[in-house]
């Protein structure tokens, strides 16, 4: 019975560890689409649930086969018994007071064999949620057409040789009938900065949501396909995500086999240096190994921000998209930030997109886009733009986008 208990007790833990999991994945779920880990989230989810089902087939002898066999055993026993006391078998022959005494103490030697047949039960229940399990996911599987992307559904192409000049006709995105956003005759260079301005709600995280993948256009029109331009993106959000593993895993968060091959503790320290992290990590020992838990660990919004910028740039994408990723650091800080991206952009010949409620910066992109009611309506460098009237006055007033 203890050990039939033991193993029913296993079952339900294996089973709330995959269920965690599953909603471990819901709430990740922005931050998975992000840094494009949908495949990394499935391949961890389908390694707990091989691990449980393997768990329940190694056990179904045990739980099918001895449980019953148990109260088989008990019975036989019982039957015996009946059989040689009517037999009058010698040593049998006892007096109907010893016999009920000897029932007695028979029922309490088959009490655990009558708990065996209860966690039997309990195997029943298993399995029946298992199946409800496994229904809710054959269904997530089958939706296919809903506006609602769904992790794996989406077939994004990586490592595509991006054209020198990005054109981008008409996006727009809309909700339900509403559209949220539209633009048109945007063009991004390899090499070039772009920073995105404007006031609050205008549509500037709509379209850097669009561009790295987080929602779906309704409308794409331009000379590489919405699939293929969103694999060649890392996105930094306003809400950074950290999780509690190793500061490597948390750097390294759903890269490919390949690319993780190719980084060296070195690339992955001077990328640390390049955003003002060497302190920082001296403070853990220098090691990457070392344990992180960014509720527990007395790390500042400014140095979480700069560690989800440092773990987009070890994706070594082509894009780089920042949504206010440096609002919680210091202006010094941010200007330092910035200046290095810019320029590691121009010699990596990548792209840069940055949406910034700071404006004393605008002057070190090579250009900004102006976005104010769901459009961009200016766009141009920092100087030129400033000959328009609602543009300067945007900019000596300071407005927080």
């Amino acid at each position: 019975g203890k050990r039939i208990s033991f193993f029913t007790e296993a079952f339900q833990k294996e089973l709330g560890l995959l269920s965690g999991q599953l909603l471990g994945i819901r709430e990740r779920f922005r931050f998975m689409r992000a840094q494009h880990g949908e495949s990394f989230e499935r391949g961890q989810f389908e390694t707990r649930n091989k691990s449980y089902l393997k768990m329940m087939n190694n056990s179904i002898f045990l739980r099918a086969i001895v449980a019953p066999g148990m109260e088989w055993i008990g019975f036989l026993i019982f039957a015996g018994f009946i059989y040689a006391w009517t037999r009058k078998v010698p040593l049998f022959a006892v007096e109907p007071d010893i016999a009920i005494q000897f029932f007695v103490a028979l029922g309490l030697i088959l009490k655990p064999v009558r708990e065996m047949g209860e966690q039997v039960a309990r195997w029943s229940e298993t399995v029946g949620g298992l199946r409800r399990s496994m229904d809710v996911f054959q269904q997530v599987s089958k939706v296919e057409g809903s506006d609602r992307p769904v992790v794996g559904q989406r077939q994004v192409t990586q490592n595509l040789q991006l054209p020198d000049l990005i054109e981008l006709r008409c996006v727009e995105v809309s909700y339900d009938s509403r559209v949220a956003f539209s633009a048109k005759d945007l063009s991004l260079t390899r090499g070039k900065s772009v920073a995105i301005i404007g006031p609050s709600g205008s549509g500037k995280s709509t379209i850097i949501k669009c561009l790295s993948g987080l929602i779906s256009p309704s409308h794409w029109d331009g000379n590489i396909a919405w699939d293929s331009f969103i694999g060649c993106t890392a996105l930094v959000s306003q809400q950074p995500f950290l999780f509690k593993d190793s500061l490597l895993k948390n750097l390294t968060y759903g890269l490919s086999p390949d690319r993780l091959k190719s980084l060296t503790e070195e690339s992955i320290r001077a990328v640390l240096s390049a955003v003002n992290l060497d302190q920082w990590l001296g403070g853990l020992n220098g090691s990457l190994a070392a344990e992180f838990n960014p509720v527990q660990t007395n790390v500042s919004g400014g140095q979480i921000q700069r560690l989800v910028i440092a773990r987009a740039l070890l994706r070594a994408s082509d894009i780089l998209l920042l949504d206010e990723a440096t609002s919680a650091v210091d202006a010094a800080t941010e200007q330092d930030i910035s200046e290095r991206l810019i320029k590691k952009v121009r010699d990596q010949r990548g792209v840069l997109l940055a949406v910034t409620h700071r404006l004393r910066w605008l002057e070190l992109f090579d250009e900004v886009w102006f976005v104010e009611n769901g459009r961009v309506e200016f766009k141009g460098k920092h100087g030129a733009l400033l000959n328009h009237d609602r543009y300067r006055a945007f900019c000596a007033k300071g407005e927080e986008s």
